[in-house]
């Protein structure tokens, strides 16, 4: 029994070395779609409205990749609909891909004057001031193989995939600190900036 509990430790200590850590700068983490063509897409989103990414070219396009049972993808909202209100609609647009069928969707969102409502508030935020497209398993594969939450690529205007993060930073009250939005704030603006 010993034996296979030293073993057993072994193996997890291995492991844990093995991984790499991963380094995020102003361009998010690494990822083999970075400064290629985003894989086209369509979705139908909960409104019933059809998006595609080509229909998108010539914005910014934020596309982020959620879970209904993921908490920090609700604490993400708050920010990615802080940049809706930031940046210009002609410019800017958030697409959001739901890892979830449309009916478990509608479970907990509908429709709303600007986008859609949380029914039941999370993290005091009731409100989704984008795109949700349901059923979006297909597309997500497109862009990644992980199935851990959120995902988010940024896509600029000639639709080449410029930043990626996965998983969600937010703020924790230290010094010098650089929450998701802090990056997705420097990217979309760097990439409005280059289109001048």
């Amino acid at each position: 029994m010993r034996t296979f509990m030293l073993l057993s430790f072994l193996a997890i200590v291995s492991y844990s070395y093995s991984q790499t850590v991963v380094q995020i700068d102003d361009s998010g983490e690494p990822h083999e779609l970075k400064n290629k063509p985003a894989p086209l897409f369509n979705g139908v989103a909960l409104d019933n409205q059809e998006i595609s990414l080509e229909s998108l070219k010539g914005k910014i396009v934020l596309i982020n990749f959620w879970h209904l049972r993921c908490p920090s993808c609700y604490i993400e909202i708050i920010g990615l609909n802080t940049l809706m209100e930031k940046f210009p609609k002609e410019e800017f647009v958030v697409i959001s891909f739901l890892d979830n069928t449309k009916d478990e969707s509608l479970a907990q969102l509908e429709l709303a004057s600007n986008g859609y409502r949380i029914k039941k508030p999370a993290y005091n935020n009731d409100r989704i001031d984008f795109q949700v497209i349901p059923d979006a398993r297909e597309i997500m594969k497109l862009y990644t193989d992980e199935i851990s939450f959120p995902r988010t690529f940024i896509i600029d205007q000639n639709g080449v995939i410029t930043f990626y993060m996965g998983g969600f930073a937010s703020k924790r009250g230290i010094p010098g600190e650089v929450t998701s939005e802090d990056l997705f704030v420097k990217e979309i603006e760097r990439l409005r900036a280059t289109a001048r």
